[in-house]
């Protein structure tokens, strides 16, 4: 069984942008605690590729590992989601602009 998943990714990819999505939409909310036996057997992924996208989520700040007591969803920050908030602003405006002196046309990137 080699390292990639359907789609090309390899299962440490998959079982990230899995678990990226479930914070981020919220299935996973803040301050839960992930089960990662159970996400593993949801994800169909071994405990190498789930211990990856852990610590790979915990450097996105998205969870907090604690050793040998488990791991959580982080917190909401009021002042992260203000950040957020603001930097989607921007980037839908210079979009919106991009696009506009493109003639309404998509860039070379889509």
């Amino acid at each position: 069984m080699n390292g990639t998943s359907a789609g090309g990714r390899t299962r440490a990819e998959h079982a990230y942008l899995e678990l990226r999505e479930r914070i981020i939409d919220m299935r996973l909310p803040p301050g839960a605690a992930l089960n990662e036996d159970d996400q593993m057997a949801e994800l169909k992924v071994g405990r190498t590729p789930m211990r990856e996208a852990v610590r790979r989520l915990e450097s996105d700040r998205m969870l907090t590992v604690y050793p040998r007591r488990g791991t959580i969803s982080a917190d909401v920050n009021i002042r992260d989601l203000k950040s957020i908030s603001d930097a989607r602003r921007v980037a839908g405006r210079v979009s919106a602009r991009t696009c506009q002196l493109q003639g309404g046309r998509p860039g070379p990137w889509w």
